[in-house]
């Protein structure tokens, strides 16, 4: 333990050398997570370093350095002089719930960070927290886990508003080819935008859930699976139940569900997009036989449709109806393929697709009416596009440092 403990102060004293490197020149901004005891390296960490480093990174600063250490993973950033940086960063660390877990230190002209005017409170008991850490009024133990619990807490509901927006995205946009929208049933006459509404709200809690299994477990992907899909036969019951047995998202529930559980399981490991990926085509396994097709063949794919997506495009700055088209050409849609009656009359709906974009309002608008009038929908492509928005704003949450 004490080997240990040298190392992390001399990981200390590596940091300050490198923030004086840049003080004569730059503000130095340094975040790092506030981790009593040891470890300083617990997942927590990563966590609320990576939310963090991106609110940071919206001042667009000059450089940005991020450090592995035994004091616990750490990023300097480097801006031009602004005396009112501190204050800026006191702001975030006040606004943000996991803000009493950060140390944003901020170096003006020297390797001496400046001051707050009030000192911090103690996050168990709100006294000033260099009193209780003097008086050792808190166990190691009992702090990591207040750190757990409000981390966790804060996760539940950041995910939730993440999947509720995206669905809600896809569910307000219109017109939609067939599907429901907040106007029109589409070619649904046993849905309706309320229904769709109570379908949603009946199964977020259910996903947070398969979120969360991938950031609390050590399972191997096998056996992570095999609970995911416990969560997901809940969340098709509750489904089933609001809408009185009419399926409104059991596509979603599939392919969502499998990305939730992994990207939980890639935050708590520090792993990439890219192992996200390969998780879910590793998990396939666990379903997939041949003649496969459908949302089946996009899991055993990896979901390559959806990287190739947001490696070819920003969609940031995508029409939310252009997503929906890039699917809508790229995927054999099996509901689709269900609801087609006459081979012909779909064929030539779809060719208009291939040229089709969100600026052509009047074809746009004709494209629609063809296909309500045809009972066609493509509900596996609003399921993809529910995911790809919720992807982007998952991996724009939570900031690059050496995973997602």
């Amino acid at each position: 333990m004490e080997n240990i403990a040298n190392k992390i102060l001399s990981d200390r004293e590596q940091k300050d050398n490198i923030i004086k490197c840049y003080t004569s020149l730059y503000q130095v901004v340094c975040l790092k997570a506030n981790i009593p005891g040891i470890n300083k390296n617990i997942k927590e960490a990563y966590v609320i370093v990576s939310i963090f480093d991106k609110k940071i990174m919206k001042y667009n600063p000059i450089k940005r350095m991020f450090y592995e250490s035994n004091d616990g993973p750490y990023i300097i950033y480097l801006f031009n002089k602004d005396i009112y940086m501190k204050g800026k960063m006191i702001q975030l660390e006040t606004k943000n719930k996991l803000g009493r877990f950060v140390d944003i230190d901020v170096y003006l002209d020297s390797s001496h960070s400046l001051n707050r005017t009030i000192p911090r409170k103690c996050y168990i008991c709100n006294e000033y927290a260099l009193i209780c850490s003097r008086m050792q009024r808190h166990s190691t133990e009992e702090l990591l886990n207040h750190i757990s619990k409000i981390t966790s807490s804060y996760l539940k509901r950041l995910i939730k508003k993440m999947i509720n927006d995206a669905m809600l995205k896809e569910l307000n946009l219109h017109p939609k080819f067939g599907l429901v929208t907040p106007l029109t049933n589409g070619s649904h006459k046993d849905m309706d935008y309320n229904l769709m509404v109570n379908a949603k709200n009946a199964i977020l809690d259910d996903l947070v859930e398969m979120f969360m299994l991938g950031y609390t477990s050590d399972l191997p992907i096998d056996k992570l699976f095999i609970k995911t899909r416990k969560i997901g036969i809940k969340a098709d019951k509750h489904m089933f139940k609001a809408t009185n047995n009419i399926n409104a998202y059991q596509g979603l529930i599939f392919s969502l569900g499998l990305f939730l559980v992994n990207l939980g399981k890639a935050l708590k490991d520090k792993l990439t997009l890219d192992d996200v990926y390969k998780n879910i085509k590793e998990m396939s396994k666990c379903f997939i036989h041949e003649g496969n097709f459908g949302a089946r063949k996009q899991a055993a794919e990896g979901y390559q449709i959806i990287k190739d997506l947001l490696n070819k495009y920003d969609i940031s700055n995508m029409d939310t109806l252009d997503i929906l088209i890039y699917f809508i050409n790229n995927l054999d849609d099996t509901v689709l393929l269900r609801r087609s009656k006459n081979k012909d009359t779909l064929r030539i709906i779809m060719e208009q697709f291939k040229t089709l974009n969100s600026s052509n309002k009047l074809l746009i608008n004709q494209v629609n009416k063809d296909c309500i009038a045809n009972n066609l929908s493509f509900g596996g492509c609003a399921d993809l596009l529910v995911v790809s928005l919720f992807i982007f704003e998952f991996t724009n949450t939570f900031n690059k440092i050496n995973h997602i």
